[in-house]
């Protein structure tokens, strides 16, 4: 069931801030979003009704599989950005 999850990492192109997106049998699931190195806050954002592709999408899964998947992006996303600003200071 794992190997149905995928993550993307981007970074906005309108501000400083950098995302994980989760998807699950190619479908966006949600976003979270790393704002500041500053604060171990990283917010969710959900997306209830967007499909990429034309068939019906399963929703359904383990909920331990989904939040360890959250997690590990918790944890990249506040060290990308924590890597980042250190390069910048150097």
């Amino acid at each position: 069931m794992k190997e149905k999850f995928e993550v993307v990492f981007t970074t906005s192109s309108t501000s400083e801030d950098i995302y994980g997106e989760i998807l699950y049998d190619s479908q966006i699931l949600c976003r979270l979003i790393k704002t500041d190195d500053e604060d171990e806050e990283v917010e969710i954002e959900f997306f209830f009704d967007q499909i990429v592709l034309e068939r019906k999408a399963e929703r359904r899964f383990p909920l331990r599989e989904f939040m360890n998947v959250v997690h590990e992006v918790e944890g990249e996303l506040i060290r990308w950005l924590k890597n980042i600003n250190n390069a910048e200071k150097k």
